[in-house]
């Protein structure tokens, strides 16, 4: 007997037969894949996560809570936060796009399709949802009363999916959790339109309402509605305008944060596909996605020499991650957006994943152990986004992503000065000269992790040579004596910025400065005082400070750079023949350099640190 066949029988028993056991009517089991009868290349390309949540769908589907006041609750953690899987975390019930993904896809591998026992599950989970929304339309996650943009907005994404999925398959499934379920995404879609308290938190946590851009247009063509469409249209245009600095970042807790692209970048995707056929909507998307990756252009520095294409970030002023490192993605838009198309994914390299991916689940098939309990990412039911249709974005030949990497600005030109400002504030002032390009931070903090002054210094050759990462030890600046001081730039860095000895006042957006030489002068605490200067071919920083101190000087090389420790100075050296150098100008001043600790394919990270008293003079320089 198949496994749809069992559970029928098995349910038609309990509803039926209930006196043929003393013991009270309970659900029936959801059994296991039988992998022995499933084949690889029963799996589309776009499919080929699926089998790994095949697999371990059994161990989720009966975690579902059958009885009691948190019935259809997901009584397992492998989705979010073990510490946060709640049965008020509405986040948790996103799950319920995964039973729905095997209840409703009609496919040669799948022994869930319609299967009973399956359904009363996923009817009690989608019910859960809807009685867990509070009268405001909004979900909660973090306490009982968390009720925010967050869980609103991805749990309307999860349950618009949830139904596409249900009414496109046809299978049988109760119709008033049906409707009460379509009420309340309704609800849900017209609190985060609608709500002003909403629409505050999206400026702050952009990525959250963007998710919401998929719900809603899933809604509208299954229900169209009028008034629905208006709100989304009025939101969708205020996003664009509030959501994004006019320097060009996402916000994210107020600030950029280079980490969380990925996740507009996901929202994107899966709302590519109907945003196709909303062109007023697209216009806006289409120019906000401009503005958000020239801004990642302008932070984003290519590595040479490496075995795959490597980008460091000016990840100093990162607000949420510590994400340093990108390598080309999916990129949903760089079909329309050519400077999208400079950390997208080409064509090749997207046929040679399918292939890997192909051969990883051969050597692999059927023998994922049993699944990690508690972990917060055993189980993301995000897959199903991307299994229940094909997200085939265009990308781009390597030809097209070269030249779209050649128009980033330190690559276009070779000598300017730059500013990207927010009324934060934050300023980020680029330095390009033929000699290096080096991205100066400062402003207000917004939060204790973020690290200002200089973010990144890179040349074309020897690629980036010293790098600020945000919530790290890795921080360029000026430490106080004591071992547990952080550097003065941890902390508020109101640098005056200056081209030759003019003052420049930023203004938001992005404004090209005079040239000239550039100057960023600051007080460190009520101790002391910093200067950088940017000069032609070298970048000075001259510090008075009161007692004793230490600069830190993150570096990053090449593995297997030569290292030439000297009393004055330490050089690297990459093998095609460039350098990199760290200078002291001050007799007494001490320089060392901590061990290596590798970050990415091919490069470590080296901390250099100069001791010294009253006053300090350094440079660096590229050879």
């Amino acid at each position: 007997m198949n496994l749809r066949l069992a559970s029928s029988a098995l349910l038609l028993c309990h509803i039926v037969f209930t006196a043929c056991s003393p013991q009270p009517p309970d659900w029936p089991e959801v059994a296991s894949a039988d992998f022995s009868k499933i084949q690889i290349d029963q799996f589309e390309d776009h499919e080929l996560e699926v089998p790994y949540f095949l697999f371990h769908f059994h161990t989720v589907a009966n975690a579902v809570l059958e009885e009691g006041e948190h019935r259809g609750f997901l009584d397992l953690k492998v989705n979010r936060s073990p510490n946060d899987n709640q049965p008020y975390n509405a986040r948790i019930m996103e799950m319920q796009m995964a039973l729905a993904y095997f209840y409703g896809s009609d496919r040669a591998w799948n022994p869930y399709a319609g299967d009973p026992a399956l359904r009363v599950r996923l009817e009690a989970m989608l019910d859960r949802w809807t009685r867990i929304q509070n009268p405001n339309g909004l979900f909660a996650e973090y306490s009982p009363d968390n009720w925010s943009l967050a869980p609103t907005s991805f749990g309307a994404m999860a349950a618009a999916q949830t139904l596409e999925i249900l009414i496109a398959s046809g299978h049988r499934f109760d119709q008033a959790i049906l409707d009460q379920a379509r009420q309340t995404l309704r609800q849900a879609l017209m609190a985060m339109f609608t709500r002003k308290d909403m629409r505050r938190h999206a400026r702050n946590w952009s990525n959250q309402f963007s998710g919401s851009y998929y719900a809603a247009m899933i809604y509208l063509k299954l229900w169209p509605d009028a008034e629905l469409n208006a709100a989304f249209t009025r939101a969708v245009a205020d996003a664009v305008a509030h959501d994004q600095s006019p320097a060009g970042f996402h916000y994210e807790q107020s600030g950029p944060d280079f980490g969380y692209s990925s996740v507009h970048d996901n929202n994107l995707q899966v709302a590519f596909p109907h945003l196709r056929e909303r062109p007023d909507l697209l216009a806006l998307i289409l120019d906000s996605d401009r503005r958000w990756n020239e801004w990642l252009g302008a932070n984003f520095m290519p590595q040479p020499g490496l075995a795959q294409p490597t980008f460091l970030t000016n990840a100093g002023i990162n607000t949420r991650t510590s994400h340093a490192v990108q390598h080309p993605r999916v990129r949903p838009l760089a079909e329309l957006v050519q400077p999208a198309r400079a950390l997208a994914h080409t064509d090749q390299e997207r046929g040679r994943e399918i292939a890997a991916a192909r051969e990883n689940l051969a050597r692999v098939w059927g023998q994922w152990g049993r699944l990690s309990v508690p972990n917060a990412y055993s189980y993301r039911p995000a897959f199903v986004y991307g299994a229940w249709r094909p997200l085939d974005h265009w990308q781009p030949t390597e030809e097209q992503r070269v030249e779209a990497v050649r128009a980033f600005p330190h690559l276009a030109a070779t000598n300017f000065n730059r500013q990207m400002h927010d009324a934060i504030p934050l300023t980020v002032t680029t330095v390009r000269r033929p000699s290096y390009f080096a991205a100066f931070n400062s402003g207000r903090i917004r939060v204790p992790r973020q690290s200002y002054g200089l973010g990144l210094v890179w040349h074309d050759r020897f690629g980036t040579a010293m790098q600020t990462v945000s919530g790290t030890k890795w921080a360029w600046g000026t430490r106080p004596a004591g071992e547990d001081a952080q550097v003065y730039e941890r902390g508020h860095t109101h640098a005056a910025i200056r081209v030759n000895g003019t003052a420049v006042e930023a203004i938001p957006g992005r404004a090209d400065l005079p040239a000239g030489t550039v100057t960023a002068h600051y007080p460190l605490g009520e101790t002391g005082e910093k200067t950088v200067t940017f000069h032609g071919e070298s970048i000075h920083v001259s510090i008075s400070h009161q007692g004793g101190f230490t600069e830190l000087v993150p570096l990053v090389m090449p593995i297997g750079a030569e290292i030439e420790p000297l009393e004055d100075r330490i050089v690297v050296r990459r093998d095609d023949g460039s350098s990199f150098t760290l200078r002291s100008h001050t007799a007494g001043a001490m320089i060392s350099i901590g061990d290596s600790e590798p970050f990415a394919d091919g490069l470590i990270r080296r901390l250099a640190t100069v001791q010294a008293h009253g006053s300090l003079n350094y440079e660096l320089r590229f050879e």
